[in-house]
């Protein structure tokens, strides 16, 4: 199409076709605009499928999950092998306690990040935090470093509180 459309413009301008009604300018360009608009031949259209194709990969799929308290508390009961993820501060902790079996792993600390690949990433993992900031970060992070099932309690400690659940008040046990 292209070569047909400056094949064309080339006779025109070789027979001074253009030139006499002062056109030289004003037809190549509304050519190329009108073959922009059309699609031309270097456009192609993808066709998009009707439907989603199934693939034959037999990886685990990834589970991310923003729970409230009381799912986060059945979800904790119905998991065998589950880690429960405190990433609040030691100071945080002492105020208000922690989930009983949490482990502590500050959010702010040094270590954060090497901390976190230590645990299984095919295994369930549970985060929280004081209000669900850290904790949603967290949640990302472990995602994005391929954990499986990840679970994030809606709320943090704050949701938890209010609904009155088990704390340990004991010193954390920190990882």
């Amino acid at each position: 199409m292209k070569k047909v459309i400056f094949t064309f413009l080339l006779f025109l301008t070789q027979k001074k076709i253009l030139m006499k009604k002062g056109l030289l300018y004003f037809v190549p360009m509304l050519l190329i605009v009108a073959m922009v608009a059309c699609g031309g031949e270097g456009s192609k259209q993808v066709e998009q499928p009707n439907h989603t194709p199934q693939t034959t990969n037999t990886a685990k799929k990834s589970i991310s999950k923003k729970l409230s308290a009381a799912d986060f508390k059945a979800q904790i009961a119905k998991l065998p092998n589950e880690t429960i993820v405190d990433v609040r501060t030691a100071g945080e902790i002492r105020t208000t306690g922690k989930i009983p079996n949490a482990i502590v792993v500050d959010f702010y600390g040094d270590n954060f990040d090497a901390t976190m690949d230590k645990f299984k990433k095919d295994e369930p993992i549970m985060v929280y935090c004081k209000s669900g900031g850290r904790s949603g970060k967290t949640a990302s992070l472990l995602q994005k470093k391929g954990f499986t099932e990840v679970y994030d309690l809606a709320g943090g400690m704050g949701a938890w509180l209010k609904n009155s659940f088990d704390i340990e008040k004991e010193n954390a046990t920190k990882k």
